[in-house]
């Protein structure tokens, strides 16, 4: 049975679970769509695991979410650099090597995608 417990018991996956949560189910399937299959279930547990969350403890648990949001820039940075960064972080220097690899071929060959999407006469006439 899930159980109420203050914003410092809870563990990370549980704050996190807590602030889908907050976003309500619209929000949550929108969020969920970026993750990826064991993120999902992580995350699924976690929320079903949780009870109420007390108003005050909440109120923690965003604060929180904010802070880090707005001290380590998690929305408004990015770029190849900072995904290295996460890969390195979360799987070692080779794992994320090879996952930039594949990034970056990605990168390379979708930003001619345009090209081959466009009419032939419109791009013989510039």
């Amino acid at each position: 049975m899930a159980s109420t417990k203050s914003s410092k018991q809870l563990t990370p996956a549980a704050k996190a679970a807590a602030v889908i949560i907050s976003l309500g189910a619209d929000e949550a399937a929108e969020v969920y769509k970026y993750l990826g299959e064991d993120e999902i279930e992580t995350l699924s547990y976690e929320v079903a695991k949780l009870d109420r969350i007390p108003d005050e403890n909440m109120q923690s648990i965003m604060e929180d979410f904010y802070g880090l949001c707005v001290t380590r820039k998690v929305v408004a940075d990015g770029g190849v650099v900072y995904a290295k960064s996460i890969l390195e972080k979360a799987f070692g220097p080779e794992k994320a090597e090879d996952y930039m690899n594949r990034v970056s071929q990605s990168l390379q060959t979708r930003a001619f995608e345009f090209i081959r999407k466009a009419n032939y006469k419109s791009l013989a006439s510039v």
